[in-house]
């Protein structure tokens, strides 16, 4: 398959996820409660969606809305909510809204390190993600510092391109 072709395929599924997720929110929304999980959930995957289209503006509204009832109702640290965090930080980032996007996953960070450890996936996902921000945003030395901070054992093999 080629490169323009997997592109397109992608293209295609998340505008078809994007569209069934939007279909499971209205209907959701009519028989749960705002606040429910499933709820939080469909809102969470629209708003994923919808970055993945690169609709980021329609993007940060839901995540910023999915992120402000999971803390009401799930908790600052509970691990749903960290998710919902990164991901708004993740397209505050794509919004190039960095200083927005580095305090963020500064805080993402520090409360994922203590919910999960600092050998969890997401807070090495969540490192590498404010790393990276940090470069866009010019502070290298930080960005540095950070990188070289990690311990050797937390370093996951990347999975090969093919």
């Amino acid at each position: 398959m080629t490169r323009q072709s997997k592109s397109l395929l992608m293209s295609v599924t998340a505008r078809a996820a994007q569209e069934l997720t939007a279909a499971l929110h209205s209907g959701g929304a009519a028989s749960l409660d705002g606040d429910h999980p499933d709820t939080l959930a469909i809102s969470y995957a629209l708003a994923t969606s919808l970055a993945h289209l690169g609709e980021y503006a329609e993007s940060r509204r839901m995540h910023e809305d999915t992120l402000e009832r999971r803390r009401r109702t799930l908790g600052e640290d509970h691990p749903d909510t960290l998710h919902s965090s990164n991901n708004l930080a993740t397209t505050l980032y794509n919004l190039r809204q960095l200083p927005a996007a580095v305090s963020l996953l500064k805080d993402t960070r520090t409360r994922v390190r203590r919910v999960l450890g600092d050998d969890h996936p997401v807070t090495q996902d969540i490192t590498e993600n404010l790393v990276g921000a940090l470069i866009a945003a010019g502070k290298l030395h930080e960005a540095h510092k950070l990188f070289a901070s990690r311990r050797t054992g937390q370093r996951r093999p990347r999975p090969k391109r093919r």
